[in-house]
């Protein structure tokens, strides 16, 4: 209780502060003090520097100072401050401080205050109190402290003394890591504690060393002194005044007291308050010294096996040494001998070598012996069985001590007994039963030494004989102990005596006390026995009258008995009445409360016992009948609400729609806004945002019958059973709401499937808040652990046999609904979102399947020509909506679109597939689902899209035209997919601007650009193969004429007609750089064609008016790739060269061949210039079929020209230096 209401006290306090004291005064009452240090330098009038020693922060040795009005006490964890009238102690709230304050409100209070708290009326007193109420309050206080810090100091030397000696016994029959280092930590422990021991006990010992120090902690004869200088006259009430025998003896104490307060230097009392509590500690002193001898010892016998061990090993290494060195003496004789001694073994010498062997043998075996002989002479090698070296040089040094060790900590735990610490825990009682000074005797004040001494110490200090006795008679010795014995009783009676005679005067006044209070006694028996004789004879005559008046008044009684319980009947009976009207009109709850009226104030004192006993068996049976009752009616309330939870929970997902639409409209309104104001430079678009209120935000339904019942089961004290009832039913419900019905298809039930469990768990979650204590929230946790598992497989179920996606959406949809309104009510519905989220993979195969099919379609369907666009509307629909247009101009009309009806086509599916995957992905667990969606869509551009166009494009059925516009539908698409991202940005409610700024695009685009390439190469494999039909009449034409023709060829004219419309065709539908590819393309392969041409078998020789007809053929193409490099914008272009470069093959060629020095190529430098397309050994076939005068009579006549045999010379030479090379 003290221990509580100190707490208490302590709590009281707003803040504690750090530096707390607890205060008690001389009546023990406690008071909490935050004050700093100068509050309490002024409070007890101390110096800064004393109460520097009570810092906590800072390490002080144990200390007891005595100042001019306190004492400043720092023991260990006590830390106080002693004044003559109140004790300050540090840190009231530490566990270690407890129990002292708790003993210093026991033991503080004085007697007299105890006895004007209760009265006058207590004449004895416990002997224990008187003892501690003829001592000054510093000194109780003192003695408490000190109590406390010894029987502190002593549980530690206890608690250490049980660890230590199981841990050196166990180290000793055990050396081990472990051990070892468990004896390591106690030894540690012990200097610690030792040296705690010994500071304590060292300031005891200053203290007793110096008078003066004593004298200044006498506070109260100091406060005294300074407030009466009349010695005697002013003494301070320590004594109670009482007028018993008790009183004298007290008034002689104050007597002999008065004497000692007449002698400031007398230090008697203090002294010998401060001597037992130093013999204690100086015994706990002893204790830790007797440890630590056994710990010294202990780890003597260590070492001693240890060089024992050593010692063995040591022996074991020399017998090993000897060995090898007789080994390899047999070895030595065994190798010179057998490199000398001829083999002789067929010649019947073989003794020769049995004689070396046998020698040999004999002569190591001796050396060995020798060797241990020799070290058993020099004391070097031991037999088994005796002792080492070690163990030999100091017989007997272990034994002993061992015992001495044993003998110690068994009078150690003698001295533990009860008996020495009872000796000790009121030292102050000593005070109180002798006035003389026990001081410390040496052996000079005894007279006596020896044995007899210690036994008189042993007897003075409270010690247990046993182990000196039991001594006594092993040594065969018992009559010296008793002589002993007997004149230390001698001693003590001498003691006695002068004791009695010091005090017979106080014996004698006691005696005639006794004697005439005796005599007191005899007078007042005498005078009760006279009171009593006059009393009898006046009272016999009125016995008659009372009689009478008893009897009338056993009437009186038994009319009144009967009226009271009358009425007492007619109060049960209308309460009875009350009671059932009340259960007619269904007040079951009163009527509850008058039968406990009935049962608790008038049935065990309802004095009609037939009416009790009536009331007594109907009580229980209107209890039944109120709790079937509720029963029913609790029961019918089960049936409807499992009825209306469908209509709840749809309620309840109708809600979280609106909810959620309301929500999606504001973030779509927060969009255009923020993009209105980031597109804007100073312009700014405010919006007043206004919240509307579901009025419906409540959903009503009725609990009364739930209330009711577990109201009246509560108080029929049955709420634990209707808790487990109420529980037991709504899990019934619970699993038959959780099974669906194989027979209809879950698509069709999933809304009612999900809505009755959303309103099972609405009813529960209001239950839970509205009737408290029915329902736990971990009862509810579980039904909904249960729940949700077992709708979580159903659902997994479903969606896995499930193979349309729009069917797995709507499931989503609403399953995301359901969880927005459970989690309006505390629900966690993550497993279901988890669910979803598992099976967006599946959601979006699914729907990659439907696109496929889409687009396949489409791709059939299509022919691949350009769309017409005839009306604004079909240009908003097909161009606009998909950001398709070249220039913000609305064109004119009819407008020939670049693409074909494939492109809006793919564009709508897309744009469809990213709304589907945004509507399945936007509800679910993941708050930015941006990613996701990118990634899905990249997948349906590359899978799908992408695809399909190659299939398209591997088709062996494809004309040019429609690989041109294929290829030109691919490069829109491509572009198309920064509307797709942009789709997709706007869709997740990022701004287009991160996006921008992120520079994110869809990885398709790459797929597209392959796309394009193979289409592309698709086209000019398509129209290289036309180019080569035209090319093919090349080898129609007159190869070795008469004359240069001054036109081009006739194929020619085709080739140029066919590239006109194809070139003219791509300006239209393709890019500059698509354009740039397909030209360059069909004029190298018309350059390779023309080389080709001149290579070609067919042409077995040709001669310079050929080569003339090329030249203008050459000279049309390139004139139309200049053309066409001019007019349609590839000029431009900053990558890539002129049209006609691509020709510079077919050029040079002919060039070469029109050359008047041909043989220049081989040339390098005009080679590497002129002729660096040129392969040498194309160059030298051609040359070889190279004539340079046509074949005739006539031709071979004109060559007498000396320019044509120049060339010709030169090309001989040309062909000839070829040839070489080749």
């Amino acid at each position: 209780m003290a221990r509580d209401a100190l707490v208490e006290a302590a709590v009281k306090k707003k803040v504690v502060a750090p530096r707390s004291w607890v205060l008690l005064d001389s009546t023990g009452e406690t008071t909490i003090l935050d004050a700093d240090k100068y509050a309490i330098m002024h409070r007890v009038q101390i110096h800064a520097r004393d109460l520097r020693i009570l810092d906590p922060l800072l390490s002080y040795p144990s200390t007891i100072l005595g100042r001019e009005s306190a004492i400043v006490l720092n023991l260990e964890h006590i830390k106080a401050i002693i004044t003559a009238e109140e004790v300050l102690l540090r840190d009231p709230l530490d566990e270690n401080v407890i129990p002292i304050v708790e003993e210093l409100r026991r033991r503080l209070p004085t007697i007299n205050g105890a006895e004007r708290a209760h009265g006058e009326g207590r004449e004895q007193h416990d002997v224990d109190a008187i003892e501690e109420e003829e001592s000054p309050f510093e000194f109780r206080a003192l003695e408490v402290a000190l109590e406390a810090i010894c029987s502190f100091l002593d549980a530690r030397t206890t608690e250490l003394e049980s660890a230590a000696y199981p841990a050196l016994d166990e180290l000793t029959s055990k050396i081990s890591s472990r051990n070892l280092d468990r004896v390591r930590k106690l030894k540690s422990a012990m200097t610690r504690l030792t040296a705690r021991v010994q500071k304590v006990r060292d300031e005891l010992e200053q203290l007793l060393d110096d008078d003066d120090d004593m004298a200044d902690l006498y506070l109260s004869r100091k406060l005294f002194g300074a407030s009466s200088p009349v010695s005697g006259s002013g003494a301070p009430n320590w004594f109670a005044a009482s007028p018993t025998i008790g009183s004298k003896i007290s008034r002689a104490s104050r007597a002999s007291a008065a004497t000692v307060h007449g002698n400031e230097n007398d230090v008697e009392e203090l002294e010998m308050l401060l001597e037992a509590y130093f013999m204690q500690i100086d015994a706990t002193l002893n204790k830790l010294t007797t440890l630590r001898e056994y710990i010294d010892d202990t780890e003597d016998y260590i070492n001693i096996q240890l060089d024992n061990h050593r010692n063995q090993l040591i022996q074991l290494e020399l017998f090993l040494s000897s060995g090898t060195v007789c080994l390899s003496l047999y070895s030595l004789v065994a190798g010179i001998f057998g490199m000398n001694i001829p083999y002789s073994w067929n010649d019947n010498h073989g003794y020769i070598f049995k004689w070396v062997v046998i020698i040999s043998g004999v002569a190591v075996l001796l050396l060995f012996v020798f060797i241990v002989a020799y070290a058993r002479h020099k004391g070097l090698h031991h037999p088994e069985g005796q002792n080492t070296p070690l163990v030999h040089h100091f017989p007997g040094s272990l034994s002993p001590s061992l015992s001495l060790v044993l003998k110690q900590r068994e009078l150690a735990a003698w001295n533990s007994s009860p008996g020495f610490v009872s000796s000790l825990c009121s030292p102050l009682s000593l005070i109180g039963r002798m006035n003389a000074k026990p001081k410390r005797r040496s052996v000079s004040e005894n007279g006596d030494g020896g044995p007899e001494l210690g036994l008189a110490t042993s007897i003075a200090n409270g010690e247990d004989l046993g182990p000196i006795v039991r001594l006594a008679f092993e040594a065969g010795k018992p009559e010296l102990i008793l002589n002993q014995l007997r004149n230390i009783a001698k001693k003590k009676e001498a003691e006695i005596e002068e004791l009695c005679k010091l005090h017979y005067e106080e014996f004698i006044l006691a005696v005639d006390e006794l004697r005439g209070v005796l005599n007191d006694a005899y007078q007042l028996k005498s005078m009760l026995y006279g009171e009593n004789s006059q009393l009898q004879e006046v009272a016999s005559s009125l016995l008659l009258k009372v009689d009478e008046i008893l009897e009338m008044y056993s009437v009186k009684k038994n009319v009144s008995e009967a009226i009271r319980t009358l009425n007492v009947c007619i109060q049960v009976l209308t309460l009875c009445v009350k009671c059932n009207q009340q259960i007619k009109d269904s007040r079951f709850h009163p009527a509850l409360k008058t039968i406990d009226l009935i049962k608790k104030e008038y049935l065990q004192g309802l004095p009609l016992k037939a009416l009790r006993i009536v009331i007594e068996k109907q009580i229980p049976v209107v209890r039944l009948h109120i709790e079937k009752k509720v029963c029913g009616e609790f029961s019918d309330w089960l049936v409807h609400i499992r009825d209306k939870a469908r209509e709840i929970g749809q309620m309840a997902i109708r809600q979280a729609a609106l909810a959620r639409q309301r929500d999606e409209e504001m973030r779509a309104k927060q969009r255009d806004y923020e993009e209105q104001n980031y597109s804007g430079s100073n312009d700014f678009v405010y919006a007043l945002d206004t919240e509307l209120m579901e009025d419906d935000s409540i959903i009503q339904f009725d609990l009364t019958p739930v209330y009711r019942a577990y109201h009246i089961h509560t108080c029929l004290g049955k709420e634990d059973l209707f808790r487990k009832q109420y529980n037991k039913e709504r899990l019934v419900q619970l699993n038959l709401d959780l099974q669906i019905s194989p027979a209809q298809p879950f698509l069709e039930s999933h809304q009612n499937f999900f809505a009755q469990i959303a309103g099972f768990f609405i009813v529960e979650d209001r239950v839970l808040r509205t009737a408290v204590g029915l329902l736990s929230e971990s009862q509810l946790e579980s039904m909904w652990d249960t729940a949700i598992q077992k709708v979580t497989s159903i659902l997994e179920d479903q969606v896995s046999h499930m193979d349309t996606a729009s069917h797995l959406l709507l499931i989503k949809d609403f399953v995301t609904l359901l969880g927005m309104a459970l989690r309006r009510y505390g629900y966690k519905v993550a497993p279901l979102l988890e669910v979803l989220d598992n099976s967006r993979d599946k959601y979006h195969e699914l729907l990659l399947n439907d696109c496929r099919k889409q687009v396949t379609d489409i791709f059939a369907s299509d022919k691949f020509e350009q769309v017409v666009i005839k009306k604004d509307n079909e240009y908003e629909t097909n161009i606009l909506s998909f950001h398709l247009q070249l220039s913000d101009v609305t064109p004119t009309f009819p407008y020939v679109a670049p693409f074909s009806s494939s492109v809006p086509e793919a564009c709508r599916v897309v744009r469809s597939f990213i709304k589907d995957s945004v509507s399945y992905l936007k509800h679910g667990g993941q708050i930015n689902f941006y990613d996701a969606v990118k990634k899905y869509v990249d997948k349906l551009l590359v899978d799908v899209l992408n695809e399909a166009l190659l299939k398209v494009i591997q088709s062996s059925s494809l004309a040019a035209s429609q690989a041109m516009q294929i290829a030109a539908n691919t490069a829109i698409l491509e572009r198309a997919c920064e509307y797709f991202l942009s789709q997709i940005a706007h869709l997740c409610g990022i701004p287009l601007r991160l996006v921008e700024r992120t520079h994110s695009s869809l990885t398709a685009k790459t797929s597209l650009k392959a796309t394009q390439v193979v289409a592309y190469n698709a086209l000019l494999i398509l129209v290289n193969s036309k180019i080569d039909e035209l090319m093919a009449l090349m080898s129609k034409i007159n190869w070795m004429p008469d004359e240069a023709p001054d036109n081009e060829n006739e194929y020619i004219d085709e080739v140029l007609i066919y590239l006109d419309s194809q070139l003219s065709t791509a300006q239209q539908i393709l890019p500059l750089d698509a354009l740039y590819k397909v030209g360059s393309g069909i004029l190298d392969h018309i350059s390779h064609s023309i080389v080709t041409a001149f290579l070609s078998e067919n042409v077995k020789k040709f001669n310079l008016n050929a080569v003339v007809g090329i030249d203008n053929d050459l000279k049309m193409l390139e004139s139309f790739a200049d053309d066409r490099f001019q007019n349609s914008g590839l000029i431009d272009l900053k990558e890539g060269g002129s049209l006609r470069d691509y020709l510079v093959e077919a050029r040079q060629l002919v060039n070469l061949l029109l050359s008047n020095q041909p043989d220049s190529f081989m040339n390098p430098e005009i080679r590497e210039k002129h002729y660096g397309a040129l392969d040498h050994k194309k160059v030298a076939s051609i040359c070889e079929k190279f004539k340079d005068s046509p074949d005739t009579l006539f031709g071979s006549l004109s060559n007498k020209n000396s320019k044509q045999s120049a060339r010709k010379k030169s090309m001989d030479i040309l062909k000839k230096r070829l040839k070489e090379l080749n």
